[in-house]
């Protein structure tokens, strides 16, 4: 039963994000929604796939903000961007744990998070210590 409600939940967010990304939707992918759904408890088979993922989250806070941009108020938009930001900070923490810290440079999600929050480059530096 609980399976059968993940994978239910999946496939509805799926179509939500289908909905909000529209046409850029051509080449969604359901295993790269269920991974920004659930990150911790995805089974992710490569680190191309948590970039994907990461490149996802992009488009979808592009797409919103610029959807509802005559509803958000700026304090809604920064926190929508920090909101995003913990978020591809998460994916890149578990990038570096699944698959190791050799990944680091080469990861898209890695370099998104090192320019996004260049503030937490002791946290980026920390991770890739603790991880072999």
């Amino acid at each position: 039963i609980r399976l059968c409600k993940k994978n239910e939940s999946d496939l509805v967010c799926f179509e939500a994000v289908k909905n909000l990304i529209g046409r850029e939707g051509k080449e969604l992918r359901l295993d790269i929604v269920s991974i920004l759904r659930s990150p911790s408890s995805t089974s992710v088979k490569s680190p191309k796939d948590v970039d994907s993922a990461a490149k996802l989250l992009l488009r979808m806070e592009r797409m919103f903000v610029h959807k509802y941009s005559r509803n958000l108020s700026r304090q809604e938009t920064e926190l929508i961007k920090i909101d995003c930001d913990a978020r591809i900070g998460e994916l890149a923490t578990l990038q570096i744990s699944r698959f190791g810290r050799g990944i680091g440079k080469n990861s898209d999600v890695w370099r998104v998070w090192s320019d996004r929050c260049p503030h937490l480059h002791l946290e980026r530096l920390s991770l890739l210590c603790n991880n072999k």
